[in-house]
């Protein structure tokens, strides 16, 4: 399912390849491998890259949320939290920070206490 959303995500076997850290054929082989055992193509061959088919659209939401349930495990298992932490750092142009920002960052300040 890694390969299956990363080409998804990418649109490429190459962009999946990257996104992964593993070579373009070895993604193209296990793709395949995937699309051959479930019997069903899960995305079509285009000139703009790999599109999602019908199947491919159906059991993507399904990948996802096998995706964010390995990743708390993961996240569990490290003996971290369900919920992220840590410091947050945004930039922006300072009438961006007044006027959009503050009102935001407050009302988000002030809902969570």
């Amino acid at each position: 399912m890694r390969i299956f959303l990363a080409i998804a995500r990418s649109g490429s076997l190459g962009g999946a390849a990257r996104q992964l850290g593993v070579s373009h054929p070895t993604v193209g082989r296990r793709l395949q491998v995937l699309e051959q055992s479930s019997g069903q193509p899960f995305f079509l061959r285009t000139a703009q890259g790999l599109v999602l088919t019908d199947s491919g659209e159906r059991i993507l939401s399904l990948a996802q949320d096998m995706e964010d349930s390995a990743l708390a495990i993961e996240r569990r298992l490290a003996g971290h939290g369900d919920q992220p932490e840590g410091v947050l750092r945004i930039s922006s142009a300072d009438w961006f920070a007044c006027h959009v920002l503050s009102p935001v960052l407050n009302e988000l300040v002030h809902g969570i206490r």
